[in-house]
């Protein structure tokens, strides 16, 4: 944080940390606000300050400092309580910027320091800080710093009073040992040239505190320089101690001083001002989010229209496929009529050829084979007056018992059986074979019934039978 003390006419600016302390003095008396801004840009060029917070110490003649007794009230009440008294007791035109600071009573009424300065000299100081692109954070009165050096150096248990002199004037300042303050104000002069009517503010001081809280000036710090051991000589009957401050501020350190008030009780800085710079970021990061909004939302919208079209176009090409496909299903659609109507003449022929004992047929036979039969072929046909029957086959000779011993057991085993079925020799076709319905499956049969079966090994007689089954 910069320092910066602007007691009356005086600008003196500190920067860097404990160990490299960086000085900048304004070479001239600084009385206008307006030449605040470049005395300020010189001095962060010349000090390297690369923040931009800065606390400022302020005596200046406009700075009114007022003791006020508030009776008890909400807090609502004691505030405009102290907005009446601000408008009673300014004399400066405008409206004003107040700070009021808790102060001891000696009465059950609650009391207060208001410190105020005129909203226009604010304002001045702030914008003087933006032009050297700094942000004014604290601005504080210099009875502020002389407040807290004596309440660090106090050992006495009884209230203090401290006289500093500051560029042009001297601050005066009571405080309990406590902290608590008692009054606060700023004489015009110096040592060397109003000593005598310092020393009586001081007497007339240390007589007010008697008689107004009853507690009397156990200590009283004098600061300055000049003719300050002729004022220790001379206030040694005032209190029971005077002693010189130490150390004590030379007229460029208050700026140093100033720099650890970052949470000053008394900052006459608007709430407003100190958290303009909050609000400027977040107003930045505002504004970048609603230009990132609008963006998106315009890249949305583009890209929906188009999705847009894109869905419209392939709409278009879906319906002209769809119709495509429409001129190309009618050929399809007739050529699956025309199937569908070969395949119910094919299933009704078929359904006419099937023979409706086949399972049962087969199981019949092999019920009724005896040992040494192998049947190589069975065909089943559709005639006239039923289905027609053909075996054919090998008999085997398998003990003493001949082949056609064995055809004719199983001749008479499948007429005795379930089936009851009279199988005889085939004759020739030409003879007896009646006329099949289908000439194909006739055909196929005859095909069949000529092919040589595998003969078994051994002594074995082929045979060939043939039956009507009703």
């Amino acid at each position: 944080m910069l320092g910066v003390s602007w007691l009356n006419d005086e600008l003196h600016v500190c920067a860097g940390d404990s160990d490299t302390l960086r000085m900048w003095s304004a070479p001239q008396p600084l009385c206008d606000v307006t030449a605040l801004g470049p005395a300020l840009r010189l001095a962060v060029s010349q000090t390297a300050f690369p923040g931009r917070e800065v606390a400022l110490v302020l005596a200046h003649s406009q700075l009114v400092q007022s003791y006020l007794e508030i009776p008890p009230c909400s807090t609502a009440t004691a505030r405009r309580l102290v907005e009446r008294h601000v408008e009673r007791l300014k004399s400066f035109p405008g409206p004003a910027v107040w700070n009021a600071q808790s102060a001891a009573t000696g009465t059950d009424s609650r009391s207060c320091i208001v410190h105020m300065i005129p909203r226009e000299l604010h304002d001045a100081l702030v914008r003087a800080c933006l032009q050297a692109n700094l942000n004014l954070t604290v601005l504080t009165p210099a009875s502020e710093l002389v407040a807290s050096m004596v309440s660090q150096s106090s050992t006495s248990g009884e209230s203090v009073l401290a006289a500093v002199e500051i560029p042009n004037g001297v601050v005066l300042v009571v405080n309990r040992t406590n902290g608590v303050p008692l009054l606060r104000r700023t004489i015009t002069g110096s040592w060397a040239a109003d000593f005598e009517r310092i020393i009586g503010e001081v007497r007339r001081t240390v007589i007010f505190v008697r008689q107004q809280y009853q507690q009397s000036v156990g200590e009283i710090w004098l600061g300055g320089s000049g003719l300050l051991e002729e004022a220790i000589r001379s206030l040694g009957t005032a209190a029971p101690a005077v002693i010189r401050l130490q150390p004590e501020p030379t007229r460029d350190g208050w700026g140093c001083l100033v720099r650890g008030f970052r949470t000053a009780e008394v900052n006459l800085v608007t709430r407003e001002q100190r958290e303009a710079r909050q609000r400027r970021v977040v107003s930045r990061w505002g504004r970048g989010l609603g230009w990132l909004a609008i963006s998106s939302s315009v890249g949305l919208a583009v890209f929906s229209q188009r999705l847009r079209e894109q869905e419209w176009t392939n709409r278009v090409e879906l319906g002209r496929e769809v119709a495509r496909l429409e001129h190309c299903l009618v050929p399809l659609r007739a050529a699956d009529q025309s199937m569908r109507q070969q395949r119910v003449v094919i299933e009704a022929r078929e359904c006419a050829l099937r023979p409706p004992v086949q399972v049962w047929l087969l199981g019949g036979l092999a019920h009724s084979l005896p040992p040494g039969i192998v049947l190589t072929n069975v065909g089943l046909g559709r005639v006239t007056n039923g289905w027609q029957i053909k075996v054919d086959g090998w008999a085997t000779a398998e003990s003493s018992e001949s082949p056609a011993a064995i055809v004719e057991r199983f001749t008479s085993a499948v007429g005795q059986g379930p089936l009851a079925l009279l199988l005889r020799p085939r004759q020739t076709a030409s003879a007896t074979s009646p006329a099949p319905v289908e000439t194909d499956v006739r055909a196929s049969w005859t095909s069949r019934l000529r092919e040589d079966p595998l003969q078994p090994a051994g002594k074995a007689q082929s045979f060939s039978l043939e039956g009507i089954l009703r």
